[in-house]
């Protein structure tokens, strides 16, 4: 379940930044920072702080998730202190002892990104793949029905093969959900409760925010600071998930408490700076995902 009055919608902490898979679309290929997996006494230290004020806490930024060796304990933890979880997953590691972790009371909602496979094994068949996350749906619709799945394509339009690959997905959701597939296959690029619970989450890929990127805008608008921000594996915090290097450091959490950091100069200025439709970060500048938000 969530939990009220709270001040943020989402908060990510990257458990780890290390990943099982190489996709074309994820800058993790070329992640600068140190790989790493958090220790479950500095997690534990992080919900303690940020789950008085936030929703929603997402075990990710980059990396995998389901990778991390101590997930089942983390997912206790946040049972612990009452936090409900998001998981952004590619679904390959569903084994039996992610199965169980996942199925906890406290997460509320999973996302698969369905696209990581086929990006990753062009040459393999999807059905075992999408076998085993069906076979998991099965078991939230039997012991957690009110958990949210969303079944994400965020590859959408991106070439004819893309798009073939993306209609035969559609066609074996459609075929495991007893749903019409020509129904589900005209859906819009957004996200579509398709039968109870469960979403279809269709989009195009997305550039992610380069300091030498292009300059798309220095004023517009943002929910970074406002609606969420992320912890990076080492404690670093950043207004959002798309700052992947920890570009804007806003202070670690291993030498200041989360309330200083959030109350100090660089997080006000960048916070009243959207208020005010400034953009005040040269990264912001250069990002085109903050024009959904417009």
């Amino acid at each position: 379940m969530l939990y009220p009055r709270k001040k943020f919608r989402k908060v990510y902490i990257e458990i780890s930044n290390v990943c099982n898979l190489k996709c074309s679309f994820c800058p993790q290929t070329y992640l600068q920072r140190e790989s790493d997996f958090m220790k479950a006494d500095f997690f534990e230290s992080l919900v303690k702080q940020v789950s008085p004020k936030v929703y929603l806490l997402c075990l990710h930024v980059m990396g995998e998730p389901l990778n991390h060796p101590q997930l089942p304990e983390f997912i206790k933890i946040c049972e612990k202190h009452e936090q409900a979880v998001s998981i952004v997953t590619n679904g390959v590691q569903l084994n039996e002892r992610n199965v169980q972790a996942l199925l906890n009371a406290t997460v509320h909602q999973i996302n698969f990104s369905l696209q990581s496979f086929g990006d990753n094994f062009p040459q393999s068949s999807n059905k075992d793949y999408l076998k085993k996350i069906f076979n998991f749906i099965r078991l939230v619709l039997e012991k957690r029905s009110d958990m949210h799945i969303n079944l994400r394509l965020w590859n959408s339009g991106h070439d004819q093969k893309t798009i073939d690959e993306n209609s035969g997905i559609i066609a074996e959701i459609a075929k495991f959900l007893d749903l019409d597939f020509a129904e589900i296959a005209k859906l819009s690029l957004k996200g579509h409760r398709i039968k109870g619970n469960i979403f279809l989450n269709l989009a195009e890929r997305f550039e992610w925010p380069e300091l030498d990127g292009p300059l798309v805008a220095e004023r517009g608008y943002c929910v970074a600071l406002k609606n969420q921000f992320a912890i990076l594996v080492d404690g670093t915090v950043v207004p959002c998930c798309f700052d992947r290097e920890g570009v804007i450091d806003l202070g670690s959490c291993r030498k200041m408490s989360l309330d200083d950091i959030l109350a100090d100069d660089r997080a006000q200025n960048l916070r009243k700076g959207f208020q005010q439709s400034r953009i005040v970060e040269d990264l912001c500048k250069r990002c085109t995902y903050r024009e959904r938000f417009n």
